[in-house]
């Protein structure tokens, strides 16, 4: 019997959060070491990592010797696969072989792999493998978001926190880039303080995507980014808008994938109100 699209679809989750799973354990070989690439890496920079190159290698091998996705687009953080466009009819994967690489460096264990996909240019298929819990997130249109803890043998369900409707009830994440000029906007015109001043509590991990996967499980309640990459969001928000969650631009306006500035939250009445929040500053 010939596969049905859902079937294929099934399997081609199935393919990426095996992947994620590898590319992952890739980078942990290097985790007590953690090896450079470039020991003369600007410091102002996120480093890339020896781990952060043999994982992204590892995902890319598979995906290119693949009998049907080895046809499809790939963009990448690291190397020239970083200029790729994404197609408009097709598929397209989004790649952050370790996400967190700064976090990764200095031993503070918030990193992760991150697998996404587009499908025609719309979020379609996101995989974040947090190795040191050992959990993979992962979603598909179609397909709600569930956790598989490897060590409990679990595969659960998850949604993001619909009782939380007020803002002083909210804990917010964000990311504050290495890069200086990068992390610039969000200490301007006081952004952050004014905020603070109106949720629970701002975190801030490090490890942008590892920060959605928690919103799509209800652990946070907003996330917002400034100049982020594609890279550092498909995933993540695929995760969430297949939890019940809702992702836009920083006016409200539909997130497309060139999209640089992001709000991702757990319902559509803590989203607007942080929206207009943001709006007053």
């Amino acid at each position: 019997m010939a596969k049905t699209n859902k079937d294929k679809d099934l399997a081609r989750l199935e393919f990426a959060v095996d992947l994620a799973v590898r590319a992952g354990n890739v980078a942990m070989r290097y985790y007590n070491s953690s090896y450079r690439k470039n020991e003369g890496v600007n410091e102002e920079k996120n480093r890339s990592t020896l781990a952060d190159h043999e994982a992204q290698h590892e995902i890319i091998k598979a995906l290119q010797l693949h009998p049907i996705y080895g046809k499809e687009e790939i963009i990448a953080e690291e190397g020239n696969f970083k200029n790729t466009t994404p197609v408009k009819s097709g598929i397209t994967w989004v790649i952050d072989a370790l996400d967190g690489t700064t976090n990764f460096d200095n031993r503070i264990p918030l990193f992760c792999t991150a697998i996404g996909a587009l499908k025609n240019g719309k979020p379609w298929l996101g995989v974040v493998f947090d190795m040191l819990a050992n959990e993979v997130y992962y979603a598909m249109d179609g397909h709600p978001t569930k956790v598989w803890n490897i060590n409990q043998g679990t595969d659960l369900k998850v949604r993001t926190a619909r009782n939380i409707l007020k803002l002083k009830h909210s804990i917010l994440a964000t990311h504050i880039s290495a890069i200086k000029e990068k992390a610039r906007p969000l200490f301007e015109n006081n952004l952050l303080m004014t905020i603070q001043q109106e949720v629970r509590t701002i975190r801030n991990l490090g490890c942008g995507q590892l920060a959605l996967a928690y919103l799509a499980a209800g652990r946070i309640h907003t996330f917002f980014q400034i100049r982020a990459h594609i890279w550092d969001q498909l995933a993540g928000i695929v995760l969430i808008k297949n939890a019940g969650g809702i992702v836009t631009e920083l006016d409200g306006s539909e997130w497309k994938h060139n999209s640089k500035d992001f709000i991702a939250s757990a319902n559509k009445t803590i989203h607007s109100k942080f929206i207009k929040l943001i709006e007053k500053r």
